[in-house]
């Protein structure tokens, strides 16, 4: 990225950060995360309108969202310290967007104040947040669509919702998740590990003790949740939501 194209006040802090080439995340280890916001502007992009902040584990799948009044600094500093309490492991590092809401000393201090890896996705490289920008289809815009939010009231609404999402998507739908793909030809064949669900493949992974206290706080409530009454009260907060969007 060319630092010229930046606000003067932000482009010492990406120079500095250009001289640091993008790590490689440890594709055994839960705890590397990809964040990327969500808009509702609707078909109105004038004035101001909620975000969602997604975050998505690399390895496990386990995802977290949240709605924020705006793209600022503050507000996503603040949403990311909210869905890091709600991770079952602890975040190791922190794969995002090249936007000033993520691209800044604040964030940026935050994560080195708590031992997190701070790691710039790569310009005109797509593909390098594809695990989040998946969710964000799948897990934001199926169940909120594309209408316009603005207010309190709807972003209460939207946290939860969250909430539940929380429990139904992380602890009992299943995802898939590519381990190969082999060019044969034109077609492309890939390949993918059998579905669990994002608290089956924490409880699974060899790199979380199998004595840890998490996966037998999973298991615990895994054990206590209710799929189906999780799912009607996910289907009742969305069509009130859409109801007040319309």
């Amino acid at each position: 990225m060319c630092s010229k194209r930046l606000k003067p006040y932000l482009a010492e802090f990406v120079e500095k950060m250009e001289s640091c080439k993008r790590l490689v995340l440890d594709e055994e280890k839960p705890g590397f995360i990809e964040i990327d916001l969500v808009a509702h502007f609707g078909d109105d992009i004038s004035g101001q309108y909620l975000y969602t902040l997604t975050a998505t584990d690399i390895v496990t799948g386990w995802t977290e969202m949240i709605a924020i009044l705006n793209k600022t600094q503050t507000a996503a500093s603040e949403g990311l310290k909210v869905l890091r309490e709600r991770f079952p492991f602890p975040i190791l590092g922190i794969d995002l967007d090249n936007g000033e809401e993520f691209i800044n000393a604040l964030l940026f201090n935050y994560c080195k104040n708590n031992k997190i890896t701070f790691i710039r996705c790569r310009a005109y490289k797509k593909n390098d947040q594809a695990h989040v920008e998946q969710k964000n289809g799948v897990k934001v815009r199926t169940n909120v669509g594309y209408d316009r939010f603005t207010t309190e009231e709807e972003k209460a609404l939207l946290n939860d919702l969250y909430l539940i999402l929380h429990y139904l998507e992380n602890m009992f739908r299943p995802v898939m998740k590519l381990v190969d793909k082999q060019r044969m030809g034109a077609k492309v064949k890939k390949v993918y590990v059998v579905q669990h669900s994002p608290c089956k493949r924490v409880i699974r992974n060899k790199n979380i003790p199998f004595d840890d206290s998490t996966k037998n706080d999973l298991l615990e409530l895994y054990n206590e949740l209710g799929p189906i009454e999780l799912l009607e009260y996910k289907n009742n907060y969305t069509a009130r939501i859409l109801k007040i969007a319309r």
